[in-house]
């Protein structure tokens, strides 16, 4: 008798050692889909900072005082497209929500530029 296929024994085996290397690739794949989401969260909030120094470059400040950019600021200044979501690695849309504090330092004649979430109570957590 010539029977082809496989065994009981040979399935599950197959069965177990894929189980086991889901259970090693899993973890390590929503690690990196993590990282990867915070990369891109860092990277938004980089063009935001890039764009508020174009922001005083081209429109400039009132004065040498410390100010603050608003998102909506950006866009309206075509800065930032319209469309643009600064988008949290959890998910969640803080583009409306985004301030950047630009200040004065006299002593390094330069602008010091802080990115600032506006949370409930007026709130405020950086960056």
């Amino acid at each position: 008798m010539n029977k082809k296929g496989f065994t009981l024994v040979e399935l599950i085996g197959v069965i177990a050692l894929l189980a086991a290397m889901a259970l090693i690739a899993v973890p390590i794949i929503n690690k990196t889909i993590e990282r990867s989401k915070e990369k891109s969260y860092r990277a938004q909030i980089d063009a935001v900072i890039q764009a508020s120094k174009r922001y005083v470059t081209e429109i400039g400040p009132k004065n040498d005082s410390t100010f603050t950019i608003t998102f909506n600021d950006l866009i309206t200044n075509k800065l930032i497209e319209k469309e643009t979501k600064v988008k949290q690695a959890n998910g969640t849309v803080v583009s409306d929500k985004i301030e950047v504090q630009v200040s004065y330092e006299t002593s390094s004649k330069s602008y010091i530029y802080t990115c600032y979430i506006i949370g409930e109570n007026n709130t405020r957590t950086e960056c």
